[in-house]
Formats: C-alpha cells, sequence, structure tokens
C-alpha cells in the first residue's frame, strides 16, 4: 500500500459516538448529543486541525480510504511476559468509534465525511509501556469500475443470461 496523504497519531483515548438523546421543549422535541461525545469530537478536531495548520495542508478532495486503529489503555491482567498490543474484542463498537473520528474530521481533513468509500477500523489495548490514542491514516482513492462481481463466464452478477 502506498504512504497516505494524511497519517496522524492523536494522543487520546478512544471514545464512541454517543446516541442523541430527546428531551422534550413546550410542544416540541429537543435532541442533544450528550456532553462526552461533544468534548471528544472538539479534542480529536482541535489536535487534527493543528497537524493540518503545522503540515500546511488542505482537506483532501474526492474518495478516500481511512484507516482508524484505536488504541485503549493496556488491562491490569494482563501479564507482562505478553509485551504487544492485544485486540479488544469487547464494547465499544468499531463503528461507533469511527462515527466520532470521522465527524470530528468534516471539513478539517476532508470536505464530508461522504467522501469516505472504504473505511478499515481496529481495536486494541495497549502494549506494555503505550500509551491510549488513535491513529488517523487517510489516502486519496482513485475512482475506476470495480470488476471483481464479474462471473467465470464473463457476465456480471445480477445478470440475466442472453437467450440467442
Amino acid at each position: 500500500m502506498t504512504e497516505p496523504d494524511l497519517s496522524v497519531c492523536l494522543p487520546v483515548t478512544p471514545t464512541p459516538k454517543g446516541r442523541p438523546r430527546a428531551f422534550k421543549v413546550g410542544r416540541g422535541v429537543r435532541m442533544r448529543t450528550p456532553e462526552k461525545t461533544r468534548a471528544a469530537e472538539h479534542l480529536v478536531a482541535t489536535y487534527f486541525r493543528a497537524y493540518m495548520r503545522r503540515s500546511r495542508l488542505r482537506p483532501l478532495e474526492g474518495s478516500l480510504r481511512v484507516r482508524i486503529v484505536a488504541v485503549w489503555p493496556r488491562l491490569k491482567a494482563t501479564p507482562k511476559k505478553t509485551p504487544g498490543r492485544i485486540y479488544k474484542a469487547t464494547k465499544p463498537d468499531a463503528d461507533n468509534v469511527a462515527k466520532l473520528i470521522l465527524d470530528s474530521l468534516n471539513g478539517i481533513a476532508f470536505g464530508d465525511d461522504g467522501q469516505v468509500v472504504e473505511l478499515h477500523v481496529e481495536k486494541w489495548h495497549a502494549a506494555l509501556g503505550e500509551d491510549p490514542c488513535v491513529e488517523v491514516r487517510i489516502w486519496r482513492v482513485v475512482d475506476i469500475e470495480a470488476d471483481s462481481c464479474t462471473m467465470k463466464n464473463g457476465r456480471k452478477h445480477g445478470t440475466q443470461p442472453t437467450e440467442h
């Protein structure tokens, strides 16, 4: 794989996107984003904005591939003879972690998270001596017609054979 167009290791503990809460206001209903989510989005955006400014980069345009590696604190019960990272196969869900990161980067790393056409998310517990962080790598993707849906007989999936 080629070098990413953007690559940042954010010194933050990964946080999932919280669900908005509804509450009544007069006759209507108002939605409110949880404070923990707003604070985490602001922190990620602040770090990424500083990186973009320091690197003199502009938001990426076009289709994008994103890789997010979320690293939580090491579990105290992990033996020291296991020095490397260990997969985190518990909550929070990877998609909620990605949602918070992508929403935070709207207008900073890219115009809109709708530009992301390929997304890879990993969840880990930190290696021995490693601090929690979120690694974000973004690549521009060249738009090409995918040909992976062609069957061995040359037909596309979902098409009917023609009668002669």
